[in-house]
């Protein structure tokens, strides 16, 4: 039996054996991705401490693309991720038909943002939810990733509104990640949108929007880019 362990060298990986006999392996750099990309989410955090280059390697947006890729399409990492309303807790099952039902996983609330009163998940893109915070007096929304129990607070939007529901999705083109915000005081009145990119972290209203949208649904943007005169892609917002 042998133990395989990353190496502080740029592309190598250390296999010990039994008799704790080392061996260095060399890898080349896109061998050594495909394995990585292959790996669940936090043994590879841990391995970002191993060498700068790891480091760099998994901040890669083209790593993070093939990581992301491998795991939708692979049935032992889709996860069902479930909360019970008025209920502040979340738990997450295998989709996969080999795990059984019963096993269910339990979730921590995002530990920036404790709600006191329930919930709301809204969306899902690449691994992170877009949740709603309920509290006394006011609501807060939070992406989050389950995986490592990383969240970060967005910041409120501008247009405060009675009905109120959010659209998450990934654009391409600005390698960004984009919630959309609808709502109105009245459903017989038009809504507000508003839009969040999250490298800007500041919401801007966008017009010129399909109206006809039930309130109380959560949504995953589908972003397509669109193309000016000369075949150029450009961000849509």
């Amino acid at each position: 039996e042998s133990i395989v362990t990353p190496s502080n060298k740029r592309n190598r990986i250390d296999i010990v054996d039994h008799d704790d006999h080392a061996m260095g392996i060399d890898f080349q750099e896109e061998i050594l991705m495909d394995i990585l990309s292959r790996l669940p989410v936090l043994p590879l955090l841990q391995f970002k401490c191993v060498s700068n280059f790891w480091k760099r390697l998994m901040s890669d947006p083209y790593f993070n693309m093939k990581h992301q890729r491998h795991h939708k399409n692979d049935l032992n990492s889709q996860k069902l991720l479930v909360t019970v309303h008025m209920v502040t807790f979340f738990s997450s099952s295998s989709l996969s038909t080999v795990q059984l039902v019963e096993d269910v996983q339990n979730l921590d609330c995002p530990s920036n943002c404790i709600p006191d009163h329930y919930c709301n998940i809204y969306g899902f893109c690449n691994g992170l939810v877009l949740v709603d915070i309920y509290n006394r007096y006011d609501k807060q929304p939070l992406l989050w990733n389950p995986s490592p129990r990383e969240s970060i607070v967005l910041p409120h939007p501008d247009f405060i509104s009675g009905s109120t529901t959010f659209g998450l999705g990934y654009d391409p083109t600005s390698d960004d990640y984009k919630i959309l915000k609808l709502g109105s005081y009245d459903l017989e009145q038009p809504f507000s949108y508003e839009i969040l990119a999250l490298k800007s972290d500041s919401w801007r209203k966008i017009h010129n929007y399909p109206s006809r949208i039930c309130p109380n649904t959560g949504y995953t943007l589908e972003i397509e880019p669109k193309f000016d005169e000369d075949h150029k892609m450009e961000p849509l917002y």
